[in-house]
C-alpha cells in the first residue's frame, strides 16, 4: 500500500509540474488575455486562476466579472486533474468518458450559475 501511494503521489507532481510549464509556456507565447487565460486554466487550473487574480483588472471589467471565468476552470478542472483521475482510476471500471462529459457540463453550469448570480450583484 505504500508503494501505491507514493506512485499515486509522484503521478500527481508529475503532472502538476509538467503542465505548470506548458501553462508557462502559453503565457509566454500567447499573452496574457482572457482566452489564454481560460484555455490555460483547462490545461492546469492553480496556475491560471493565479494569473486571474493577479491580472483582474487588466482581464476583467470588475472583480465580480471575474467569477463565471473562475467558476468554469474550477468546474472544469483542467487537464492536468484529469490525467491525475485517470491514473487513480485506470484499475477500475469507471467510465473516463463519462467523467470527462461530466466535468465539461459541470463547467458550463457552473459558468453560467456565476454568470447569472454576478448579474444579480451588479
Amino acid at each position: 500500500s505504500v508503494k501505491n501511494a507514493v506512485e499515486i503521489i509522484l503521478n500527481i507532481c508529475a503532472n502538476t509540474v509538467f503542465f505548470s510549464v506548458v501553462i508557462s509556456i502559453l503565457f509566454r507565447f500567447a499573452g496574457v488575455s482572457r482566452l489564454s487565460v481560460v484555455l490555460g486554466g483547462m490545461i492546469e487550473m492553480t496556475n491560471a486562476i493565479n494569473k486571474m487574480c493577479v491580472l483582474k483588472n487588466y482581464l476583467f471589467s470588475s472583480s465580480v466579472g471575474i467569477l463565471p471565468y473562475i467558476a468554469f476552470v474550477l468546474g472544469f478542472g483542467g487537464v492536468c486533474v484529469h490525467l491525475q483521475v485517470a491514473g487513480v482510476v485506470r484499475k477500475t471500471d469507471l467510465s473516463l468518458k463519462l467523467y470527462f462529459l461530466g466535468k465539461t457540463m459541470h463547467a458550463f453550469f457552473s459558468f453560467a450559475a456565476a454568470y447569472a448570480l454576478t448579474k444579480l450583484i451588479m
